[in-house]
């Protein structure tokens, strides 16, 4: 996400002077504290500013204990600083955005269903619609997915850009087949784990391997079984 801070492009809002994504701003510290911090940084330099949004989008910061005092002095309601510091408290945020159906403003729509998300979500981890956003300006708020890929794919692709991680339980063989050749053609900018989808998807081709031998060995005992009746009833006949 530190990625879409630092390009600052789309951005809706302003704090300090410096562009921010409201979206982004309210998932990680709240829509109800959005006045007060604007209050608050009105009064401090823009480099402290920088520094705290710079947290805001990946989580951390190399001036932490500088965070932690602006943080605290705001005095934000329900919110505790360690519950926000750190990359996986990010991701906890945007697992609850990704929940919050209410505020998608973009759907795409694949072989006739449609799949709800955030614009700037998708600007920030695809670089296919990255360029979509910006070079070719699209303002609208859904797109046609042109991939051929299955639902479920797209399904399991939006979700990874908030959780960072695949649901194992939503993945087959066919997704897993359809996600390795996602990264070059969505353009991804974080890194798909290559290598776990790879190694998921061997492992359920041999338990499918696994399942098949089973059922053609017990074929072939079966037909062993018959040719043993057929030889016995071959000899009777011969005495």
């Amino acid at each position: 996400m530190i990625r879409l801070y630092n390009r600052q492009e789309c951005t809706d809002f302003t704090l300090n002077g410096i562009g921010v994504h409201r979206i982004i701003l309210e998932a990680r510290l709240k829509r109800e504290n959005i006045d007060k911090i604007e209050k608050y940084f009105s009064k401090k330099s823009q480099k402290k500013t920088n520094e705290f949004l710079k947290w805001v989008y990946s989580g951390s910061s190399n001036s932490s204990d500088l965070v932690k005092q602006m943080f605290e002095e705001m005095n934000l309601n329900n919110i505790k600083y360690f519950n926000k510091n750190g990359r996986n408290n990010l991701i906890n945020d945007l697992k609850q955005l990704y929940e919050d159906d209410s505020s998608k403003d973009f759907s795409i729509d694949v072989n006739n269903e449609t799949i709800k998300c955030h614009r700037i979500i998708l600007q920030a981890r695809s670089d296919l619609y990255r360029g979509m956003f910006i070079n070719v300006g699209n303002v609208g708020n859904k797109v046609k997915d042109y991939s051929n890929r299955s639902p479920q794919t797209i399904k399991a692709l939006i979700k990874f850009f908030y959780y960072d991680e695949f649901d194992k339980g939503e993945l087959n063989d066919k997704v897993l087949g359809e996600l390795l050749y996602a990264k070059d053609y969505y353009q991804i900018s974080s890194d798909l784990p290559i290598q776990e989808l790879e190694e998921l998807r061997e492992k359920i081709e041999n338990d499918e391997d696994y399942d098949e031998f089973e059922v053609d060995e017990g074929n072939d005992g079966d037909e062993e079984k018959d040719d043993e009746e057929k030889e016995d009833q071959d000899s009777s006949n011969d005495n």
